[in-house]
């Protein structure tokens, strides 16, 4: 089942980021609230806009995701490659603080 989540860019470093459901921001996927709906993830996307000068993110939008065996797996290869970071070398490879990868 397709699910959706709020994804942006944080302004001063371009870090990618995840929409949480206490309205904050994640630089973790796992962390994400899911939408089962489009238009639920377009009302938290509405809101993240509202207040996106003042949390300094930029470009936020709503993407595409499943969850399956407890995880969030991001549809599309630009959204892989934006949870995974940079595709240069492992060692720039986000790692989750438990030590494991996206």
């Amino acid at each position: 089942m397709t699910h959706f989540v709020v994804t942006a860019n944080r302004l001063n470093d371009g870090e990618v980021l995840y929409r949480t459901a206490s309205e904050g921001w994640s630089l973790w996927i796992k962390d994400s609230i899911l939408a089962e709906t489009k238009t639920q993830a377009e009302e938290w996307l509405e809101r993240a806009e509202a207040k996106s000068e003042a949390l300094k993110i930029v470009g936020p939008y709503v993407m595409k995701v499943q969850y399956r065996d407890e995880k969030i797996i991001p549809l599309g290869q630009r959204e892989v490659i934006r949870a995974k970071g940079p595709t240069v070398h492992p060692q720039f490879q986000k790692t989750i603080p438990d030590g494991s990868h996206v």
